[in-house]
């Protein structure tokens, strides 16, 4: 159990730094961060969809489960893949709704287990609630001006990646001491 304690501080102390770190990159170096995130959300889109693919022919060689979605999205990420990389300013644009749906989704995710932190840790339970409804807030906000979003990207993912890092660090060392 020590060990695993263990494990997790050095994890999350170490997430917290990256998220830090992608932070000052972020607001430094505000338009190639977003030609990079178009490159890297191309390349992976285009590497999961030839996963998705893959594994398709795999699970479909293995009796009579049909999993045609599986097909479906892979061939869809490698076309998101394509078209990113093929006009990066249409990439750019599209970045905005994306980021809003990240935010929306990974704030409700950390709302909805901040309640393990209720009872162990009080005060990193406010803090939790505090900082994804933030979150929240920005992702709907962003959501509804998605040109907006786009220009502002590279502010709002060091805002974001700060928060993390914080809550990431706190975690980290608040376990420790749990």
């Amino acid at each position: 159990m020590e060990r695993s304690k263990k494990s997790f501080f050095w994890l999350m102390l170490v997430l917290g730094i990256f998220c830090i770190i992608g932070s000052i990159a972020a607001i430094t170096n505000p338009g190639v961060t977003l030609i990079t995130l178009v490159v890297v959300i191309a390349a992976v889109a285009f590497v999961r969809g030839i996963e998705a693919i893959i594994l398709y022919f795999d699970i479909k060689s293995y009796g009579d489960f049909k999993p045609v979605m599986m097909l479906v999205v892979g061939i869809l990420e490698i076309v998101l893949g394509v078209l990113f990389l093929s006009d990066i300013a249409s990439g750019v644009a599209t970045l905005g709704v994306m980021v809003a749906f990240w935010l929306i989704f990974d704030s409700i995710f950390r709302l909805t287990n901040a309640g393990y932190y209720k009872n162990v840790m009080p005060g990193m339970y406010v803090l939790m609630i505090i900082l994804n409804i933030i979150s929240l807030v920005v992702g709907v906000m962003l959501l509804f001006e998605p040109l907006v979003s786009a220009m502002t990207i590279p502010v709002l993912l060091s805002v974001s990646f700060a928060v993390f890092g914080i809550q990431s660090i706190v975690i980290a060392f608040t376990s420790r001491n749990a």
